[in-house]
């Protein structure tokens, strides 16, 4: 689960390392962020290529893919990860890099990022 203030690392080649959530989207300020829900991020360290397109400190939209604290859902089943995991996307909500590394998650399916399920290698 995922609060305000709480850092991420980042899980596709967009050449960030490290983001920082600012705010979750479509939420109670009270209420943490899951798997598949929008965060308005902060990049805190980049990759320092000349044709990166992100820079440190401005703002950008992430989806939440994993988290460390499992969500247990109606039938009981739970997965847990090592790291809590993001993907940066565009103001269209298009993902900015073109390949992600490991599993996503079906719920990501369901909130309609169809364009992510689609270059993923696998879902869980």
């Amino acid at each position: 689960m995922i609060y305000p203030g709480s850092f991420l690392t980042c899980f596709d080649n967009s050449g960030t390392k490290e983001i920082q959530c600012i705010r979750i989207c479509q939420a109670s300020p009270k209420k943490p962020g899951e798997i598949g829900k929008q965060l308005l991020v902060a990049v805190q360290s980049a990759v320092r290529k000349q044709r990166a397109k992100i820079q440190v400190g401005k703002l950008y939209k992430a989806l939440l893919v994993q988290t460390k604290k499992a969500p247990v859902d109606a039938a009981g089943n739970s997965s847990q990860f090592a790291n809590n995991l993001g993907v940066l996307l565009n103001s269209q909500g298009v993902p900015i890099c073109s390949r992600f590394f490991g599993l996503l998650s079906y719920k990501i399916r369901k909130d309609g990022f169809l364009k992510l399920v689609s270059t993923a290698k696998s879902l869980y």
